[in-house]
Formats: structure tokens, sequence, C-alpha cells
């Protein structure tokens, strides 16, 4: 963890755990926008190569094919660029993910105002953490792009893809525990 990452903290917050993604998988999302930019690439080549078409200058398809691409390949380029830069704190407080690439991101969400953990294991013992109920991949945030949580109106984490992810949740249940319980 750079040093950098410990401007995070509160004044008076504690350390418990810190961790970064160790692997970088694809999602059903960013499969499904890759997708996207293959079918629109497909459709922009066959419609650029009609016959009455072939006089356009070459900057028209480019730039259709440009805009398409980077609406589909771009944002899972940028959001797995975000995700390699990202550094998950858990304090006594607060669980807070840091991101320094493509800009510094920094999200966080208080103990008290997040649902109980809950992990997603992996074959090699890491795995996913995310907070409520077992479908949270599909409503949390990525790193380019928080959501708010419908119900505290807070910031939806997941943490992807941990060493040990068994292991965190439970810290993360204890420090839920403690802070609800309120100053020692």
């Amino acid at each position: 963890m750079d040093l950098g990452t410990y401007d995070s903290l509160l004044p008076g917050e504690r350390l418990l755990w810190s961790g970064r993604p160790q692997r970088f998988s694809l999602r059903s999302g960013d499969l499904m926008l890759l997708g996207i930019g293959a079918i629109w690439l497909t459709i922009v080549s066959s419609v650029f190569m009609a016959p009455d078409l072939s006089g356009l200058p070459l900057i028209v398809p480019m730039l259709f094919l440009g805009i398409g691409l980077a609406t589909s390949a771009g944002r899972v380029i940028v959001g797995h660029l975000a995700l390699r830069s990202t550094t998950y704190l858990l304090t006594d407080r607060r669980l807070v993910a840091v991101s320094t690439r493509p800009k510094r991101t920094e999200v966080s969400e208080y103990l008290t105002r997040l649902p109980p953990p809950v992990v997603k294991p992996a074959a090699d013992g890491s795995g996913s953490i995310g907070f409520g109920a077992l479908d949270f991949p599909s409503r949390v945030f990525a790193m380019s792009g928080a959501k708010r949580n419908p119900f505290s109106g807070g910031v939806l984490i997941e943490l992807r893809a941990i060493p040990d992810a068994v292991l965190v949740r439970d810290q993360i249940a204890n420090a839920q525990a403690k802070a609800a319980q309120g100053p020692a």
C-alpha cells in the first residue's frame, strides 16, 4: 500500500486491515460491454462497406468505430486500470476504497451504515465481499463509478478478488459489531 493511502484515515481512526485485488477477471457486465462493442463494430463495418457509401472520407467510419469502441471496450479497460490501482482499507469506523488510476478516487462508507458482509469465495481462497444479499455483484460499484445504496443513501462497496476473503469478512463483521456498540 502506498503511503498516500494513509491520508484517507480520519483523525483518531485505526487501520484494522488493508488489501488489494489479487486477480482481475472479466465479469458478466464486462463481457456484455465487449459483446456490444463487437456488434457495433460489425454493424458499422457493414454499413460503411456498402457500395453507395464507399466514397465517404475515411474519417467518418473511423469516428463511428472510435465512439463505439470507446463506450464498450474503453469502459472495461478503464475499470480494470482502476481496479489494479485500488487499495481497500478497513478501519474501526469505515470501509474505504482508494483508486489512483486514471485519477485518484476515494469512496468510503461507515460500518454502521453497511448491511452484513457476504463473501463469494473462489477456489483459491480468495473471493469478493459485498454487503447485503448474495446477489451483490449486480448492484455494487466499480471504482470507475460509485452507485448509491437505495436503503441508506450511502455507497455500495464490493471488495473484489481479495486474498483470505472469509477471514476479511469476519474482521468486517467484528468491526461492525464494535462500531454499533459505540465508543468504548
